[in-house]
Order: structure tokens, then C-alpha cells, then sequence
């Protein structure tokens, strides 16, 4: 895949819910010159816009440019660093990790303490430790020394992760959970730059995604578009005990179209509309683009709040499968990649009055 630097770049940038600035340069600077307009609203939503012959007709595009995160909670007289999360983070992958704490102007390094294996009873090493009960250790001494840091309460915290190359087209890296759907927007826009549409694109950069895929609602709300592509990742299975009989998602078998998803503790989610399904479904076939259906009853993604804007929004969800999600280690495949940024495009270009018509039938 070409332009792998550019992925380094987004999955290296730091972009804790709320504070995606990082990420949005990065998206600005690349599209600058292929968007008719760019702006930024009150939540940090980057909103882009190619204009078309007619602007009565909208679809917005959508990829969140948050990643999963912590947050400084508490700073003790000896100079550690207590926090919660930002995010859906999983205790367990928290112990020794590398972190930045963001100060004003200065990213601080520091480590997740854990008790030496020497001094855990067998009780304790059969239990997972709770993030409460966790420090980061930025070897200071006192709390004076940790504010003289620039560390103040408040302040967000990322894991320190570079990118790697895995070879064979697998790449690990931080935030592969969304900055593969940045990166999928940002070469689709391009590639389409040239295209004149009779609907306009709007091509967002969403905020807060992972603390309740805020941004996309509102953003939504704004545009008021009749249909929307949401960009994200989705599980894994085939290297993990959590496949899944039917249809597992698995990495270099082509992105997922998801059908539907919903979070089990609740209600959110969203049924996958038939004609975004058809869409999506006869133009892999058409363009020999290799895909996966997926179904999910434990995550949720933007496309929850996207479809209910307003007075509802056609969705449809198109996912770069990753494994080991919601970790400082996520894996994913550029031939997926590749491959989901091929079926956008195609999809997009055969968008047309008829697609607009099917949205909403008219009862004689």
C-alpha cells in the first residue's frame, strides 16, 4: 500500500476524546487543497465540504480522529500520578504500559507502576488489578515536582506507541482504531477530487467517539444529510477464544459492512437500513472487492448516533477489521485497508438520483 507514511503519521499523533487537534492538522494539511471548504466547530469536528451540482442532496462521510485514553485524577504528596480512563480501556492491558501525560504545551513520560511479582500474594496474581488501585510513575518525588512538570489534574494521558511493521502487510500501532478510518477519508477524498457528483460530500473528522460518539451527532445534525458512510474498525476474531459461530470477522479478507450492532448493557446501536446494505454489498461484487459481513451484539460506533440526527439519516458502516482492540498494540492489515478505500470510492461513484429516491418511499 502507498503512502504508509502518512499512517505512521496519524497513529502516532495524539488525539485523547476532546483534545484531537494533533489529528486534525494532520487532516487539514493533506486535504487543504482538495475541499472546497474546511471548518471546525465547538466540539472539534473537522467538517469538510466537496460541493456538488446539487446541494439539496448531501452525504457526509465520517471517520472519529479520537483514540482511547486516561486522565489525570489525582496527585499524591510523593509525586505519582493516580488516574481514570477516557475511554473503554481494559484494566488488564494497563500494568507497565509507556504513557504521555499532557500538560500545557509538554507531553510528560511517564510509566503505569506495578507490584513486582516478588511481593504479590497468589490471591492478588489471580485477580485483575482494578485502575483505582494504579499509579504512573513520572520519577518525581513530590507533587510540586510533578506540577513543575506541567502535569495538572485534568490532564489526558496516551500511550507511547510508535508504529510497526509487522511485514506481510500487517502493521501494529496505537489508535489503528480510528486513524485507519482517518487515513481511509483522506485517500478516497483525493481520489474523488476530480469527480463532479450532483450531491455534495461532506467528509468529517469526528471528536469523542470513544466516550459516546458525541461529535458525529452533532456534526450530523449540522450537515442534515439524507445518507452517510461511517468509517471504523471492527473485532478480529480469528486469533483470539472469542470467534464467534456464523460469520467471524478475520484480517486480510477485506473490510466488514456491518448489518448491525448494539452495546448489550443498552440500547445503542443501529439496523443497518436495506439500501445502504445493497449498496455497499453489490459494489464489492460488482468491482471484485473482497468483503465480510458483520454482526455485532457487544460494541457500538458512531453510526448510533449518526442515523438517529435529526429526522434520520440512511448509514452505512464500512470497517477495517483490527485485532486486539481497545489495546496500545492493535494489528490490522493494509490489504483491508486498501481494499475498504477501493469500495468507498465505488460506492460514492455510483450514488445517483435513483440512490437519493430509495431513501424515502412516497406512499400514493
Amino acid at each position: 500500500m502507498e503512502n504508509t507514511d502518512l499512517l505512521k503519521r496519524l497513529v502516532e499523533a495524539d488525539g485523547p476524546p476532546g483534545f484531537e487537534e494533533e489529528v486534525r492538522l494532520i487532516m487539514i494539511e493533506e486535504l487543504k487543497d482538495y475541499m472546497d471548504s474546511i471548518e471546525v466547530d465547538v466540539l472539534g469536528n473537522l467538517i469538510m465540504k466537496k460541493e456538488g451540482a446539487n446541494d439539496d442532496h448531501k452525504l457526509m462521510i465520517d471517520a472519529h480522529t479520537d483514540e482511547i485514553a486516561l486522565m489525570v485524577r489525582y496527585i499524591d504528596e510523593e509525586g505519582f500520578v493516580y488516574f481514570d480512563k477516557h475511554g473503554w480501556v481494559d484494566d488488564r492491558v494497563l500494568l507497565s504500559q509507556w504513557v504521555k501525560i499532557h500538560g500545557e504545551g509538554v507531553k510528560v513520560r511517564g510509566v503505569i507502576g506495578v507490584k513486582a511479582a516478588h511481593f504479590t500474594t497468589e490471591k492478588e496474581a489471580q485477580k485483575t488489578i482494578d485502575h483505582s488501585e494504579m499509579w504512573i510513575d513520572v520519577g518525581a518525588s513530590s507533587r510540586e515536582e510533578v506540577l513543575e512538570k506541567g502535569i495538572e489534574v485534568g490532564a489526558p494521558i496516551t500511550f507511547d506507541r510508535s508504529f510497526c511493521d509487522l511485514g506481510n502487510g500487517y502493521v501494529c500501532a496505537k489508535a489503528i482504531d480510528d486513524r485507519v478510518g482517518c487515513f481511509a477519508l483522506i485517500e478516497a477524498m483525493k481520489e474523488l477530487a476530480n469527480d463532479q457528483f450532483d450531491f455534495s460530500i461532506y467528509a468529517v473528522g469526528s471528536s469523542q467517539e470513544e466516550i459516546g460518539a458525541r461529535g458525529a451527532k452533532t456534526a450530523a445534525y449540522a450537515i442534515n444529510p439524507q445518507a452517510a458512510f461511517m468509517l471504523d474498525t471492527t473485532h478480529a476474531t480469528d486469533a483470539t477464544l472469542t470467534r464467534r459461530k456464523g460469520a467471524p470477522t478475520e484480517l486480510g479478507k477485506g473490510p466488514a459492512i456491518r448489518f448491525m450492532d448494539r452495546l448489550r448493557t443498552g440500547f445503542t446501536g443501529i439496523l443497518t437500513p436495506k439500501v445502504m446494505r445493497e449498496l455497499l454489498v453489490s459494489t464489492a461484487k460488482e468491482h471484485n472487492i473482497p468483503y465480510q459481513i458483520d454482526v455485532s451484539a457487544f460494541t457500538w460506533t458512531n453510526a448510533a448516533t449518526i442515523h438517529l440526527a435529526r429526522a434520520g439519516i440512511s448509514t452505512g458502516s464500512l470497517l477495517i477489521p483490527r485485532r486486539y482492540g481497545h489495546s496500545p498494540s492493535e494489528v490490522t492489515n493494509l490489504n483491508d485497508l486498501q481494499n475498504a478505500i477501493r469500495l468507498l470510492t465505488a460506492a460514492v461513484r455510483k450514488i445517483d438520483d435513483r440512490f437519493f429516491k430509495a431513501l424515502k418511499s412516497t406512499i400514493q
